[in-house]
């Protein structure tokens, strides 16, 4: 064969196979291409969804966290959980976490590091008491003095925590106004319950394994086999900030789900070449895949967006909202329709505020609670704390502004009930000084009438004189009553009582408080049965409700006071079923005012709430009534309707005994001394001196000491040789009861009475012991005093 047929044969052999091969090489460069594009493409397409998956679960976990740090700080400023305020702090703390689940606990730690309330108890008692510097983990330790040194809320890392299990804790530092550390505000976290809580959804935990690792690359939490070497060429990290430390999220898509997103395009290409419907079948998928999963994305967000309990608002530069929440909704009262169509400037009370507000956001791009005042769709007024940004586009464009609002009124209004209380605290201890002051001198005038009476012969004509001088002291004494019932020092002496004579007795000045436009009158049952009380707090109860009465008629009206017996077979027992009480006496003040409308009925017995204008009325007279009664067992039921006046009731237990006497003893019949030796302590000239000369007459022996240095001279002199001492409590230098203490310590058996007008509370704090103690009020006849020493030494 020659060498052109072997080339020619060659040829065709080649041109044979060329083809084919070309075209199946073709083909299959083709399909193995687009099998590669296809496989690279679901890879990009895990490997996204996972990453974006990671990006929200992060976003969610950091503004869970977020919440709850927040509501600690709401929970500090609102109720500062200070000596005297557990139980405030305990209520507002169960409140909260009623709202806002996944702590463990929420406690308050003293300044020394000891966990001293615990919220809730259940399941937590272990770590209360516990001295936190003590804790096995030094983590604890060194969190907590990194608190102090920085003054700002931070968390340990992964701790054993006191109750048992794995978690983390963060501490709030609470400061007074000097700066003084008073504690701390402790929230606890068990790590399982934190993440299975934040990230519940069945179909996350079965599409995903995931994994969070502390900061050193502990890991904390595990969802999911540790390893899968398929599903970690999709695994995603993303740091995550809790608190003030990072924790990473390692996210990977589980076998079963990865399963799920597996494209058949390949498969289906190198084994049937259908490449165009094939390729058709999976850009359509693509497409709807991307939609489905923009559109899963946008929900989620909204969902963030729309369930916020805080209001939250997209707005324009020049005004209008572009989106607004249901919380903003309900904050203004408009419908999300109308939100968007107003103008935002005809929101503010002060338009100038909302001129600074925009400049303000502009100048620093982001501002924390600027404090404005509101108004809703009704008119009313709300005081607000706004925190905006600026919302910037790609190109640095400012588009608008993006902000939270947190309606601060309530708050508002308990900060000026404080200040309230404050004032009036001062007024009362100022009331309350001069009062005890007053007292002293009215003991004096009293005691010496007294005592002028009991040299008096039979039928002198000065003995009318003196009576009225003791009239006018005790009338005297009752003003002395009243402002140290304003001041809360009065003395609490409950008696046995009869109503009718209390409200005789007031009877010239309840006309005088009421008014010549107001017809006071009077049904006093003649029949009216025994209460235990002290007269003084039935003044203040009729007072404070008959000033409400007289405000309530304007234009004048009748005020009617009545008093009557409640049986068993009475029409009015029936609300009073089940107090354990058989007997009640009934006590009501009537008027034909305005009334009070069924909205605020249930309201008018808290404190400081009031319908007069603040130069009228501070809010406190009906809850003093309310206490008052509640103190003696009693109760009280209000009756009223708008333009149909008002009826209190007061219903106060029956007692079988019989009314004290108000009689004074007469001067003749004063029980008298047997030659005992009395020691007097007064630091007042005026009442030291009345006291001694009225016991020497009543045949007592007496020494007087102007203070409690030169008694406890005298004292040591007479080594002991005293009967009894008779002491003021409050004086200058060293006090009463510190005088009373070293005698004792010299005699046990001493036998001590007390004499001071102030409160036994007040009296107490100066070292008083409630028990055994005997008290004599001034002011005080001499026929009191003469009783009480005479008790006292024959006991």
């Amino acid at each position: 064969m020659s060498h052109r047929s072997v080339f020619s044969y060659t040829g065709l052999f080649s041109r044979k196979l060329l083809l084919p091969l070309l075209l199946m090489v073709g083909t299959l460069a083709v399909s193995i291409s687009i099998w590669l594009w296809l496989e690279g493409k679901d890879r990009l397409r895990v490997r996204t969804i996972t990453r974006v998956t990671a990006e929200q679960l992060s976003l969610r976990l950091q503004a869970w966290v977020d919440s709850r740090i927040q509501v600690m700080q709401y929970l500090a400023e609102s109720v500062p959980p200070v000596t005297g305020s557990e139980e405030a702090y305990r209520a507002a703390a169960l409140a909260i976490l009623a709202d806002y689940g996944g702590f463990q606990a929420m406690n308050w730690i003293d300044d020394h590091h000891v966990i001293r309330v615990i919220v809730p108890r259940e399941g937590n008692e272990t770590a209360l008491g516990k001295d936190l510097f003590a804790h096995p983990f030094p983590q604890v330790r060194e969190t907590i003095q990194e608190v102090i040194r920085r003054n700002r809320l931070l968390r340990t890392p992964r701790i054993e925590l006191l109750q048992g299990g794995a978690g983390f804790a963060t501490y709030l530092p609470i400061r007074d106004s000097q700066g003084k550390l008073l504690g701390f505000v402790n929230g606890v976290f068990r790590i399982n319950d934190l993440v299975n809580t934040c990230f519940a959804e069945p179909e996350l935990r079965k599409n995903f394994n995931f994994r969070f690792r502390e900061s050193g690359g502990e890991v904390i939490y595990s969802h999911g086999p540790e390893r899968d070497g398929r599903s970690d060429r999709f695994l995603q990290r993303v740091e995550v900030r809790v608190v003030d430390k990072p924790w990473t999220l390692e996210i990977a898509p589980s076998p079963v789900y990865l399963a799920s997103l597996e494209s058949v395009g390949g498969k289906v290409f190198l084994a049937g070449g259908i490449l165009g419907a094939l390729l058709l079948f999976l850009l359509s998928r693509m497409v709807l895949t991307r939609q489905q999963e923009l559109v899963a994305s946008e929900k989620r967000y909204r969902l963030l967006f729309e369930g916020s309990r805080d209001p939250i608002y997209l707005s324009t530069l020049e005004g209008r909202f572009l989106a607004v929440n249901p919380a903003m909704v309900d904050l203004f009262g408009f419908t999300r329709e109308e939100l968007l169509q107003v103008d935002i400037a005809a929101l503010y009370e002060n338009p100038e505020d909302r001129r600074l507000f925009l400049r303000e956001v502009l100048e620093k791009r982001h501002i924390v609670d600027h404090e404005v005042v509101l108004k809703k769709k009704d008119g009313g007024k709300i005081i607000c704390q706004i925190t905006a940004s600026l919302r910037v586009a790609f190109d640095g464009k400012v588009i608008g502004i993006q902000g939270i609002i947190r309606d601060i009124t309530e708050k508002r209004e308990l900060e000026q009930q404080l200040i309230q209380a404050q004032k009036l605290e001062a007024i009362g201890r100022l009331a309350g000084g001069i009062a005890h002051d007053f007292n002293n001198l009215l003991t004096a005038i009293m005691g010496n009438a007294s005592l002028a009476m009991m040299h008096l012969p039979p039928g002198n004509p000065l003995e009318k004189n003196l009576k009225e001088i003791s009239k006018t002291v005790e009338r005297a004494s009752a003003l002395t009553r009243q402002l140290l019932a304003f001041s809360r020092k009065q003395i609490i002496d409950p008696k046995n009582m009869n109503l009718n004579r209390t409200l005789e007795k007031m009877r010239e000045m309840l006309v005088s408080i009421s008014g010549e436009d107001i017809r006071l009158e009077m049904d006093l049952d003649p029949e009216l049965g025994v209460v235990y009380m002290d007269p003084s707090q039935i003044e203040q109860v009729v007072l404070n409700l008959v000033v409400n009465a007289r405000d309530s008629m304007q234009e004048g009206g009748n005020l009617t006071i009545r008093t009557a017996n409640v049986t068993p077979g009475g029409e009015e027992i029936g609300s009073l079923a089940g107090e354990g009480v058989r007997d009640w006496v009934l006590l009501s003040v009537s008027d034909t005012g305005c009334g009070i409308s069924e909205e605020i009925r249930p309201r008018i017995f808290e404190p400081f709430f009031t319908t007069k204008d603040e130069t009228r009325g501070t809010g406190l007279g009906l809850s003093t009534v309310y206490g008052i009664i509640r103190q003696n067992g009693g109760r009280i039921t209000v009756e009223s309707a708008v333009d149909r006046g008002t009826t209190f009731k007061i219903y106060l237990p029956r007692v079988e005994e019989s009314a004290a006497d108000p009689g004074k003893i007469p001067e003749s019949e004063l029980p008298s001394g047997k030659g005992e030796s009395v020691l007097v302590v007064e630091d007042d000239d005026a009442v030291r001196e009345m006291t001694a000369d009225t016991l020497r007459v009543l045949g007592y022996r007496v020494t007087a000491a102007e203070n409690a240095e030169k008694a406890l001279g005298l004292f040591e002199e007479r080594d002991g040789g005293f009967d009894l001492v008779l002491s003021d409590v409050v004086m200058p230098g060293m006090n009463g009861p510190k005088m009373v203490a070293a005698i004792l310590e010299k005699d046990p058996d001493m036998k001590i009475l007390y004499m001071s007008g102030y409160a036994e509370n007040t009296i107490m704090k100066h070292g008083v012991p409630k028990q055994g103690m005997h008290f004599l009020s001034k002011p005080f006849r001499s026929g009191e005093l003469a009783a009480k020493v005479r008790e006292i030494l024959d006991s």
